[in-house]
């Protein structure tokens, strides 16, 4: 008997054609275009607003990356398609979000960055960006909602051909892409094409999550190494039977809005009535992002050396091995992951206090470090460093100062954050009153991990892996006691001496020992303001996706004059 059923009818051709001929085919139908349209968007941002020295070679890859999602769109079964791009759709908001808010792709740093944030930091910059915040709730929530309710979905069939001309269009744009960037200005070689490569979606954001979990096994691997590391430290000159070391991480802090720096507004009034505070005049950070800029200031990591933070301790450890007490006393939330580079420094503290509270959404103003400071003051021990982490600018601006601090006005995002500022020069000036009244021979260091941009060559935040010079413009101060002036008058002659040096916050972690008497056979005495032998390096920045750019070459100042006032 013939079969009058026919054959099987394979679910991914419609015999209806372009289009749908009922309701439940146009649901189909458009629940499929979304996949595929979402799975472009972030490759479309990318390739038009997306900030690039080689722009026309992003454009031709986001292009190919289109092409290969089509293809798959046609290749696979539905059901796979849909499935698959579940997880994708967990992406594509983080993506989506950071090339709108940062105006560039994703980075390994950024992805870093991140898991190492606390909720309650990603609510406060997510907060002022309502649009984005929306993107990563919804889409997430809306792709499984349509895999779920059309698990057998392919509208339109492929006509003969089409896979193999969607396949060569790919190839014909990563070809063009290659000869883009071989006739750009931007280095031909297999990095800087890979740099290309990473800016498309999914490939390039599976490829950038792929190189943040090699990096995170090479530093578990680095740890074991690092739990038998030894500066070899000891006290060459005592400061004496009793002494302390104030040293304030300040956060997204720039030097070009601070008064005592040249700003028009009073942001620092009481700093610049300080005569005996040592104000460096061109200091940059070596990181525009936190995580990577911190470990510059008290590890051995610079940006020529990222990973020598990995296998050995840091400064506190060190100052632990000479014979001092440390402290870290924070109103910044405990540093993500113990494993993370910023989480091994504070665990190397031997008291350590965090003034957040789990759970809360305020966050703690930095007076509040105050009593905590009076506490570590009043110590018996002889010998301390006390390191107080700051919350400083960090955004949202508004968010990082009392009322009483609203002072400025005009654009709202500068006044919050020179008010920011305002504040910070208040909560120093308590600081060091402090510890001008504590007994003993004492120093007082102030430098903030990075800079921010606010509106230069058009763009705001920190973090973007082609960062403008007001993201690393820091403001770097010392004071030391008359005491210790006595002791070592060379101390305060060799600081002075280099003022108006170019000088890298990696310069900090050898100036502080050097202030400290410490001798180590790991110090870099050319690295230490301090010391006679000081002398000016390239002040490399390393960005978020692991280039290093020389600071001086950057543009976008803070200060709107190409460098820090001389």
């Amino acid at each position: 008997m013939p079969n009058l059923a026919g054959p099987p009818i394979d679910d991914r051709v419609r015999p209806s054609g372009l289009f749908p001929t009922d309701r439940r085919e146009w649901l189909r139908h458009a629940a499929t275009v979304w996949t595929f349209f979402v799975l472009a968007l972030p490759n479309l941002l990318l390739a038009f607003l997306a900030v690039d020295v080689a722009p026309w070679c992003r454009a031709a890859l986001c292009g190919a990356s289109i092409a290969l999602i089509l293809f798959a769109w046609m290749t696979l079964p539905p059901r796979w398609f849909q499935w698959l791009s579940v997880p994708l759709f967990v992406l594509v908001p983080f993506e989506c979000f950071h090339i709108m808010v940062l105006a560039a792709p994703s980075t390994t740093g950024m992805i870093r960055s991140l898991l190492d944030t606390a909720p309650s930091e990603i609510r406060d910059v997510a907060g002022s960006f309502v649009l984005p915040l929306l993107v990563v709730v919804a889409l997430p929530a809306l792709q499984i909602t349509a895999a779920l309710a059309f698990p057998r979905i392919q509208p339109i069939a492929p006509r003969h051909g089409t896979r193999n001309r969607t396949l060569a269009t790919a190839s014909l744009l990563l070809a063009a892409a290659t000869l883009l960037l071989a006739a750009s200005d931007a280095p031909v070689s297999s990095r800087s094409f890979h740099r290309a490569f990473q800016s498309t979606f999914p490939l390039g954001t599976l490829d950038k999550i792929g190189g943040f979990a090699f990096d995170e096994f090479r530093q578990h691997r680095a740890d074991s190494v690092a739990k038998g590391f030894r500066w070899d430290a000891r006290l060459e000159n005592p400061l004496g039977a009793r002494s302390t070391i104030v040293l304030v991480i300040g956060e997204t802090s720039r030097a070009g809005n601070w008064s005592a720096y040249g700003y028009g507004r009073p942001t620092t009034p009481h700093l610049e009535g300080s005569p005996d505070l040592l104000r460096f005049a061109d200091a940059t950070s070596g990181a525009n992002l936190t995580e990577i800029a911190l470990p510059q200031l008290l590890t051995r990591s610079t940006p020529e050396r990222p990973y020598a933070s990995d296998s050995s301790t840091s400064l506190l450890a060190c100052f632990r091995e000479a014979g001092y007490r440390t402290w870290w006393i924070s109103t910044q939330n405990p540093a993500g992951r113990e494993s993370s580079r910023t989480g091994k420094i504070v665990a190397d503290a031997d008291l350590r206090q965090f003034l957040t509270t789990p759970g809360k959404a305020t966050r703690p103003f930095d007076h509040e470090l105050l009593p905590a400071l009076e506490s570590a003051l009043a110590d018996s021990f002889p010998r301390k460093l006390v390191v107080l982490h700051t919350l400083g600018s960090h955004h949202a601006y508004a968010n990082r100062y009392p009322a009483d601090f609203a002072r400025f006005n005009g654009r709202q995002e500068l006044a919050a954050y020179d008010n920011s500022i305002l504040y910070t020069d208040h909560v120093l000036s308590q600081i060091l009153s402090r510890l001008r009244a504590t007994p003993g021979v004492n120093a007082f260091l102030y430098v903030s991990d990075h800079g921010e941009a606010l509106g230069e060559n058009g763009l705001s935040n920190h973090g973007r892996p082609h960062p403008v010079r007001a993201e690393v413009e820091i403001p770097f101060l010392i004071w030391i006691s008359p005491e210790l002036h006595r002791l070592r008058p060379d101390l305060l002659a060799n600081l002075r001496s280099h003022l108006r040096a170019r000088i890298r916050s990696s310069d900090l972690g050898p100036t502080l020992m050097s202030i400290a008497g410490i001798e180590s056979p790991l110090a870099d005495r050319s690295s230490s303001l301090a010391d006679s032998a000081y002398r000016e390096r390239t002040r490399w920045v390393l960005t978020p996706q692991g280039d290093l750019v020389d600071a001086d070459r950057l543009s976008g100042s803070s200060f709107h004059t190409g460098r820090a006032p001389r």
